[in-house]
């Protein structure tokens, strides 16, 4: 028997840290952890000042917007309990967006998924690895058509078998913006004032790779996409619906 589904709602969620969540199954294949707030960034460091017993008190400093603050541990503990985890940032603007400030690992249990899926932009600025199990990673910018927001890519991920989706819109057969492959800010500060390049790696050990939509490679040096497996032999597809640009 599959596990079921933890859905944890509103516009603004309090995530206690001691929290544990897990909907695995013994048997069959793990349920699925849904978060559904507005604006969300997903890290393991509050502002200045803050912390995590008072988190629904962060206002988003664009447009005063309610930030919700997800810890990448939380995650992290979820996905190796064999927990799939799916955040869904929405408003009615339709400009919320999904932040990836600190490393994601899943490091234990069964195989798992990861979806970031937002009205506008999602964003990651950290790496997000399996070394335990595959992790199937869908992130979807622009999810109710509105042509704003991409899926930008400033880190490297690692799926031990996993697929990779990068998705602009609501439909695989009619994206709308595209997905950008770049720099973290750190990154981009080495390259301008020292030359230092970083290169960009998505590895799936045999998990395919789709990206619909545009392509846009910004990283100043390579970015690798590698879906060759463990054997050595075989390995995912790799496609790209739209055209790619460097």
């Amino acid at each position: 028997q599959n596990g079921g589904t933890i859905e944890t709602s509103g516009d603004a969620l309090y995530i206690d840290p001691t929290a544990t969540i897990n909907a695995a199954s013994e048997q069959g294949k793990g349920g699925t952890w849904l978060l559904d707030p507005l604006y969300v960034t997903i890290t393991n460091t509050l502002p200045s000042g803050e912390n995590w017993d008072n988190t629904l008190t962060y206002n988003n400093n664009s447009d005063s917007a309610v930030t919700t603050y997800v810890q990448a541990d939380k995650i992290s503990s979820t996905l190796s309990s064999g927990t799939g985890v799916t955040v869904v940032a929405t408003d009615k603007n339709k400009v919320a967006d999904i932040l990836v400030e600190a490393p994601i690992t899943k490091s234990a249990g069964v195989d798992a998924q990861l979806t970031l899926k937002a009205d506008r932009e999602v964003r990651v600025d950290a790496d997000i690895t399996s070394t335990s199990g595959k992790l199937d990673m869908l992130f979807n910018s622009d999810a109710r058509n509105n042509s704003s927001g991409a899926v930008i890519l400033n880190a490297d991920l690692k799926t031990n078998g996993g697929y990779v989706t990068l998705q602009s819109g609501n439909d695989t057969a009619k994206p709308t913006v595209g997905t950008y492959i770049g720099l973290k800010d750190s990154e981009l500060q080495d390259l301008i004032k020292s030359d230092i390049r970083t290169d960009r790696n998505i590895i799936t050990n045999g998990g395919a790779v789709n990206i619909y939509g545009d392509l846009l490679l910004a990283t100043g040096d390579y970015t690798n996409i590698n879906t060759v497996a463990a054997d050595k032999t075989t390995g995912g597809d790799v496609y790209v619906s739209g055209k790619i640009d460097s």
